[in-house]
């Protein structure tokens, strides 16, 4: 039964990002910088994330889960990636330092969907009506 409220929470709470991000996007039409983008961006990858993963919750069909959990991994890293540029430019590090950092970190994402995209990377167990993710280690 737990797990019907947690995938009902990360669609509500997946919607609730994509409409705010939009919603600040629209009305915020006077924003200096590219806060604007950033925050559009947050909504998405935060709904992608939260619908991609409450639909593997709620999947009856095991050969679907790879399918839904790669999309999910790409929008994790992506909002990670989106946060270090939103961080670089708030803070106002000068222009070679937030180059560095921001490629350091979009490496070290691509170094994390490498490892973790691939379909052995992780498999799908069956509990009564749940799948769960169980990575090998």
């Amino acid at each position: 039964m737990i797990w019907i409220l947690n995938n009902c929470v990360l669609l509500i709470a997946g919607t609730l990002a994509c409409v705010l991000g939009v919603s600040f996007y629209v009305r915020n039409r006077s924003s200096n910088g590219n806060i604007r983008y950033y925050i559009l961006l947050y909504g998405i990858f935060s709904a992608l994330w939260c619908f991609c993963y409450a639909a593997l919750g709620m999947t009856s069909e095991l050969s679907v889960c790879p399918y839904l959990r790669i999309p999910g991994l790409v929008a994790i890293d992506a909002f990670l990636i989106n946060e270090v540029f939103v961080v670089t430019e708030m803070a106002g590090i000068k222009k070679r330092p937030s180059m560095i950092l921001r490629i350091l970190f979009i490496l070290i994402s691509l170094v994390d969907l490498i490892v973790f995209f691939r379909y052995k990377s992780g498999y799908f167990r069956a509990r009564g009506r749940l799948y769960a993710v169980v990575c090998r280690s």
